[in-house]
């Protein structure tokens, strides 16, 4: 799992909680203490040498209001450039292009993100740690041949958070699992790239030993050269072969 925790550090958020909600939040009101009465079961508890108990005391109340909108961000927002929530953008952009997918079928998704024809086309080794321009890749659009893996549990592209993206292995052509010869795939749930690949994954082995499937999408570079294949591709259109 350590070779695996990429992109990760440990830096203060700075992060500015609104101070007058803070302490208005913490204020107490003090309880009001339990009366002793003497009545016969603490004379009891006297004469074996126990404490004697008090009537229950009120509790303590504090205030609960609401927190400012208006102070959320940014002030709990992290100011780490490219760490968190980034208030200012940039962000990803999920309108569908226009013609849809190529061929037509039921097992292809219709681009979204890049103009039809603005993919460049290149090998599955173009993502292979030390190949020239993998770092210059910054949600470079491009299209490739590559096999279908498994499911992994992998989220290091910022533009891909774990709650909105499912994350899959891409297999370079050719290969079968386990292998490290291999890069992460991210599709936004429900889309129609993410349907299209739940549809062809449950024949995988079969679309894998005809050449696998044609992915188009937004390709980066994960800036942690431990990966044999140090890019993350968001998905925007898988197609059978």
């Amino acid at each position: 799992m350590l070779a695996e925790s990429g992109g990760n550090a440990e830096a203060d958020p700075k992060l500015t909680p609104d101070k007058d909600y803070f302490e208005k939040f913490s204020n107490f009101v003090a309880s009001t203490p339990g009366k002793l009465k003497m009545d016969f079961m603490n004379e009891w508890r006297r004469s074996v040498g126990l404490p004697l108990q008090a009537e229950p005391g009120s509790p303590r109340s504090n205030w609960g209001m609401e927190y400012p909108l208006d102070k959320v961000i940014p002030n709990l927002v992290s100011g780490l450039p490219n760490r968190g929530p980034q208030v200012d953008g940039p962000f990803r952009d999920y309108r569908r292009a226009a013609g849809g997918a190529a061929g037509g079928t039921d097992d292809a998704a219709p681009a979204a993100g890049a103009a039809a024809g603005t993919y460049a086309d290149i090998a599955f080794d173009s993502f292979k740690k030390g190949a020239a321009g993998i770092r210059d890749l910054h949600a470079t659009p491009v299209q490739f041949q590559a096999g279908i893996g498994s499911k992994a549990m992998s989220w290091l592209l910022p533009a891909a958070p774990r709650e909105d993206y499912t994350c899959v292995m891409l297999l370079a052509p050719g290969k079968k699992e386990p292998t490290r010869d291999s890069a992460y795939g991210y599709l936004l749930n429900g889309s129609a790239a993410h349907k299209a690949w739940e549809s062809l994954a449950k024949r995988k082995d079969k679309v894998n030993a005809a050449g696998g499937i044609r992915v188009k999408g937004q390709a980066s570079y994960l800036g942690n050269d431990s990966y044999s294949y140090p890019v993350g591709i968001v998905i925007d259109e898988v197609a059978a072969p």
